[in-house]
């Protein structure tokens, strides 16, 4: 069970481009708006690339690997006090 839930938000004002382009998971491609959320799922080797602007000219602004986006839906809902 290698493969995990994740959860990424782009907190900028900028759309961006969210990829994982690899042979441990399926391909995955998607833009985010901005202060909009995507739920996936990966394997937790994969990394995830973040690109800025648009799909002619965008930029790789970050690769984050996706066990630190890793999340129970559980845990999403609870409150911490």
């Amino acid at each position: 069970m290698d493969r995990v839930r994740c959860r990424y938000t782009n907190t900028t004002a900028q759309f961006q481009i969210l990829r994982i382009a690899n042979a441990t998971s399926r391909f995955l491609e998607r833009v985010v708006f901005p202060q909009a959320q995507v739920i996936f799922e990966a394997h937790q080797t994969d990394r995830l690339e973040v690109h800025t602007g648009n799909p002619i000219s965008s930029i790789l602004a970050d690769t984050i690997p996706c066990y630190r986006l890793a999340y129970l839906e559980e845990a999403a809902h609870e409150h911490v006090f």
